[in-house]
């Protein structure tokens, strides 16, 4: 069984739709393709009201941001710093809000290889969004960055702390995102939140479904029209 039909939170004619162009027809024009892209935004709105009833929602990502910034409980932690760990950081214009924003002290860990998409993903090339191999100038104590490969670059940070975390998964593609889950799952405690930014895409909802909703009883903070964020509790 593919991964495809694992995930049931996605009409099955959709299913088809979308699995059937990503195989088949790469050819037919874009506009299509927007066509079947806003199918999942709506469905990634029925699945959550299906799934949890009622959920707080945000015109766009840095406002559902700031709603996780106001919600990181810092209580939980033993300390007055907040780790942040973005796993899939781009040109940084996610990081240097959030430190725009964020009012505690922290430790800020960016994921990335820079370099762009290792292979092609919903109609973008192989090496789109690329910073050059530049990470951002996002300077301070306290914020690094780690260029490369995930797999070659997580186990440079050491993930076990008593602070509370924020982990921030945006790198589109369902396998680093999955091994970049597994690798922190056993360092995510009561009080961490998790941000999902792609959730109305299927491959990020498998993750959430069949990974972290296995794992962990969790609230809901609230979602934009492409993303969710939860709070473990």
């Amino acid at each position: 069984m593919s991964r495809w039909q694992k995930h049931g939170s996605t009409s099955s004619l959709t299913q088809t739709l979308l699995y059937f162009y990503q195989t088949t027809f790469q050819f037919i024009p874009k506009f299509v393709y927007k066509a079947l892209s806003l199918i999942e935004v709506l469905e990634f709105k029925i699945w959550q009201n299906k799934k949890f009833h009622k959920v707080k929602s945000y015109t766009n990502r840095k406002k559902l941001m700031l709603a996780i910034i106001s919600n990181l409980d810092y209580s939980k932690s033993n300390s007055s710093k907040v780790n942040i760990y973005e796993f899939g950081v781009a040109f940084g214009d996610l990081t240097k809000f959030i430190i725009e924003n964020i009012k505690v002290q922290y430790n800020f860990h960016g994921f990335d290889t820079f370099s762009g998409l290792p292979y092609s993903w919903r109609g973008l090339p192989k090496g789109a969004i690329s910073s050059k191999n530049k990470v951002p100038e996002i300077f301070g104590e306290g914020i690094k960055f780690h260029a490369g490969l995930i797999k070659d670059t997580i186990s440079n940070v050491d993930f076990k702390s008593e602070n509370t975390n924020l982990f921030i998964f945006d790198f589109d593609l369902y396998e680093p995102t999955l091994f970049a889950y597994r690798h922190v799952k056993e360092n995510i405690k009561k009080g961490d939140i998790l941000f999902f930014d792609e959730a109305f895409i299927q491959d990020e909802r498998i993750i959430i479904e069949n990974y972290f909703f296995q794992d962990f009883k969790y609230k809901v903070i609230g979602s934009s029209p492409f993303a969710i964020a939860f709070v473990v509790a």
